[in-house]
């Protein structure tokens, strides 16, 4: 029966994760055991009762690419992407996601002179470096992705080679505060320029609008 062994490894993250397809009662059901690796990993099953095969494939194979997208490879050092088709395409760099904070830190971050307040933004988000004449694209999971030609046309035109990313920053939305370096492309940004910004310390961030 198939079976396979995936591993993930950023930053603190040391994840394992297996799947495999066994015979049960004259069919067969897809069970995954997943968790820290080195530690007591927990179990569950996608199929509650025994399926034929050719379903239990379908399943097993979808439950592995789910994790395959995210990063998860057979690799044991846990590289992300490593050995998968998605492998040319990982950069090594991920995007940082945004922290929520507690009402009572808003008043502190404002004050802070460390840190920007910025609205925040729905959208497109990812990373632009700039190797040389090479222009890449890197989405939140760390795959160089396409550009929009308006896009790399302003990063050529931009000197030395360089990441573009943020200092830190303090968004804001209507709902809630958050804390992040990161990124935004707004969806209704018809075609978007990068831009340069100064926090008050004097940290350089670059940024798309």
């Amino acid at each position: 029966m198939e079976q396979i062994t995936l591993f993930y490894r950023q930053g603190s993250a040391d994840k394992q994760y297996q799947a495999s397809i066994q015979p049960k009662d004259g069919g067969y059901v897809v069970l995954f055991q997943f968790g820290r690796r080195g530690s007591a990993l927990q179990s569950g099953t996608k199929t509650q009762a025994p399926v034929p095969y050719d379903q239990a494939k379908r399943i097993y194979d979808q439950l592995v690419a789910s994790k395959v997208v995210k990063g998860y490879s057979p690799g044991e050092d846990g590289t992300p992407y490593q050995q998968t088709d998605k492998a040319n395409q990982a950069t090594g760099i991920h995007c940082q996601l945004l922290n929520p904070v507690e009402d009572d830190q808003v008043e502190k971050l404002i004050a802070d002179p460390a840190w920007w307040l910025q609205p925040k933004h729905d959208g497109r988000r990812l990373l632009i470096r700039k190797m040389g004449a090479t222009i890449t694209g890197i989405n939140r999971l760390g795959l160089a992705i396409a550009l929009p030609q308006s896009l790399v046309d302003e990063a050529v035109a931009w000197p030395r080679c360089w990441r573009l990313k943020e200092a830190r920053s303090f968004c804001c939305s209507p709902k809630k505060f958050s804390v992040a370096s990161r990124t935004t492309l707004p969806a209704s940004s018809a075609s978007p320029t990068l831009s340069t910004m100064c926090s008050p310390t004097g940290q350089t961030a670059h940024a798309v609008f």
